[in-house]
């Protein structure tokens, strides 16, 4: 968080097409290749044509590079390859612009990104800078990324932002447009390190794969987030949580896909265009405000796939990412540093906590890690329902039992999932769509909170679908099938209308 620099003790480094020079210690120019050596600061200026700045301290090594009007291309590897350190913060000066590109063949195999690292990685300032990752990814590290402030816009063969134990952004203006994953986190050897964080900033993805990907835990706790991706926005092969922000979004499958659990406590997310809305194991809502509209189901609870959460090899492939090893944390909103609720053991002595998220925690293959709940959230505990939801109704609004709304199919006996849970605490959820509305493989819970429902009554689908038990004890439910609409009095159709009409605006 903090990028302040001491400029009168400072390296500079001056870039000059295919030469540089450097004014103090800890560096050394050789042609167009500068390779700093020792911890410190070093301000860099001017422009290369075809090289690098490459980083070679020891391991225990802390590096500030300050890009104060920077342009770097280098066709054979990263603009920045930073290839041992402790820790490696990139600011970017106030008011200056820079750019960084890289060529789409690398005579290294090691490397795989424009800006490349083997430790904790961390881009703050105020400055703007442009990266075009046009081998493989745009920013890597492999340990923890970070990203605090600045202007920073990237373009990617694969992917944008990826940090294999975590990334974590807490400021900026954030834009990337990715040929796979937008931002991700693949780390799978550590229940505690694969997660992604995004608590302020402002970030848009246009992605060819997902928008967000994380191996062990995603938490959107605030900031302003678009994402248009071909696959799924919002994605976590275990755990998810909304806690707060504005997040919008439009894909071509999930619009926030979690195998064990997806929790939303707080914000608005809209989901513009999606093949599904939420889904996951267990879907709790506690609070926020959604608005999904989806081509097949717009809330789903099906059984967890965890095929996927096994241990993958150090091999940095496009398919299979990389291990890393455990670094630094991530800013909150409040200006402090780590995940809400984590230990504060282990700060460093740049007030870095290396610390996880609860969210990530210990779990094998089979157990997801426990979320971390806010204040006042419902915790995803379900509460005694005391009336029946689990009715179609007849002509007279009367509720038969048969696990469906208007034209939904019902559970088969024996097939319901216990594990399969949708449950509304509080919130308002918003829910238009051509599949089932709300579909739960198991039960279906609401106790408080507002659900409207406008879905189907065609080809299996239904507006309420469940397989187990479907309870209400309190909150308000209104669910209209597609039959019910049209047969509905002008005045509740204007009733209606209004409502749903309310809700979106108000989100």
């Amino acid at each position: 968080m903090d990028a302040s620099f001491d400029e009168s003790s400072a390296t500079k480094i001056t870039l000059s097409g295919d030469s540089a020079s450097v004014s103090g210690s800890g560096a050394a120019a050789e042609g167009s290749t500068v390779t700093i050596s020792t911890a410190g600061t070093y301000i860099v200026s001017g422009n290369l044509t075809d090289g690098s700045i490459t980083v070679t301290t020891s391991e225990n090594d802390k590096v500030q590079i300050v890009l104060n009007s920077v342009k770097i291309a280098c066709s054979s590897g990263p603009a920045i390859d930073i290839q041992s350190a402790d820790k490696c913060f990139i600011t970017l000066a106030e008011g200056t612009q820079n750019s960084l590109s890289d060529g789409s063949a690398f005579t290294s195999e090691d490397a795989n990104a424009c800006i490349y690292a083997t430790c904790d990685l961390t881009i703050n300032g105020s400055g703007s800078l442009d990266v075009s990752g046009n081998y493989r990814h745009g920013v890597f590290s492999k340990d923890d990324l970070v990203v605090y402030g600045g202007t920073i816009r990237v373009s990617a063969v694969e992917d944008g932002l990826n940090g294999k134990d975590s990334v974590k952004i807490g400021a900026g203006d954030i834009s990337i447009d990715s040929g796979a994953d937008g931002v991700k986190s693949s780390k799978s050897t550590n229940p505690e390190k694969g997660f992604v964080y995004v608590s302020g900033g402002s970030l848009s993805i246009d992605a060819e794969d997902d928008g967000i990907q994380a191996k062990t835990y995603l938490c959107i706790a605030g900031g302003s987030i678009e994402i248009d991706a071909a696959d799924d926005t919002l994605h976590s092969d275990l755990e998810g949580a909304l806690n707060g922000g504005s997040t919008t979004v439009r894909s071509g499958d999930d619009a926030f896909h979690c195998e064990t659990k997806l929790e939303v406590n707080d914000g608005s997310f809209v989901a513009e265009a999606c093949n599904e809305g939420y889904e996951a194991e267990q879907v709790v809502v506690n609070g926020g405000d959604t608005n999904i509209c989806a081509l097949d189901d717009a809330m789903n609870a099906s059984a967890a796939d965890l095929s996927d959460v096994s241990e993958s090899s150090d091999a940095d492939t496009s398919t299979s990412a990389p291990s890393g090893e455990p670094g630094a944390n991530a800013a909150q909103p409040d200006g402090s540093i780590g995940v809400p609720d984590a230990s504060s053991a282990n700060a460093d002595s740049n007030g870095q906590q290396n610390t996880a998220p609860q969210g990530a925690g210990q779990q094998d293959s089979a157990t997801s890690p426990e979320l971390p709940s806010d204040d006042g959230a419902q915790g995803g505990q379900a509460g005694e329902a005391s009336s029946d939801l689990g009715q179609a109704p007849d002509a007279q609004g009367r509720m038969e039992r048969g696990g469906q709304a208007p034209g939904g199919q019902g559970g088969a006996p024996g097939a319901s999932d216990s594990n399969c849970l949708i449950q509304i605490n509080g919130g308002t959820v918003a829910l238009d769509s051509q599949g089932d509305g709300v579909d739960s493989n198991g039960n279906v819970e609401i106790t408080g909170g507002t659900l409207l429902v406008n879905g189907p009554s065609s080809d299996g689908d239904g507006a309420f679908d469940y397989d187990g038990e479907a309870t209400i004890s309190g909150g308000t439910v209104l669910v209209a099938a597609l039959w019910a609409w049209r047969k509905a009095s002008r005045a509740v159709r204007r009733r209606l209308l209004s409502y749903r009409r309310a809700v979106r605006l108000a989100a």
